[in-house]
């Protein structure tokens, strides 16, 4: 039987919004506009993913752009419209491995899926997304990161 404290996901260590778009030139010039988004850091995380993100106190914004081959999970998400950005997850920073351990009781506990789940830079990096679409409309991502992952966002400049 699972303690108490670890029945349910948490929702606690917000860390950021993940948005989608189908044209990242257009999204950047929107939030310019409307937000002031003038500094982001640009880049392709994997061949069908190009991700921008920047920070805005301590919270941060991505904002990624996918061809067809992404995974389904995000191809889902993409709005109609040039420029427009749609939310797709909300990101969580889970502090350490206990805590995570206790996510991944949580998620079997509810029956979960979970559409990607990696480790990765040996470990110190883990990230899985929860499907959550059901209840809140979009996913739950959580990240784990330790060692040298901990300096992966150190050059994403706040916006302005």
């Amino acid at each position: 039987m699972l303690a108490e404290g670890l029945r349910f996901l948490p929702l606690d260590g917000f860390y950021h919004f993940g948005y989608v778009t189908q044209d990242l030139d257009s999204a950047l010039e929107r939030l310019g506009a409307t937000f002031g988004v003038a500094r982001y850091r640009r880049r392709f995380n994997a061949p069908w993913m190009e991700v921008v993100h920047a920070r805005t106190g301590g919270t941060q914004i991505e904002v990624s752009q996918f061809t067809s081959e992404a995974p389904q999970m995000y191809l889902d998400f993409i709005p109609d419209t040039p420029g427009e950005i749609r939310l797709q997850h909300l990101g969580y920073k889970v502090e350490t491995l206990e805590k995570w351990d206790d996510l991944q009781n949580a998620i079997e506990l509810h029956r979960l899926a979970t559409p990607l789940n990696v480790s990765l830079m040996d470990g110190n990096l883990r990230a899985i997304y929860v499907d959550t679409c059901a209840t809140l409309g979009f996913y739950l991502e959580y990240l784990y990161f330790s060692g040298p992952a901990l300096r992966l966002g150190d050059d994403i400049p706040q916006i302005r």
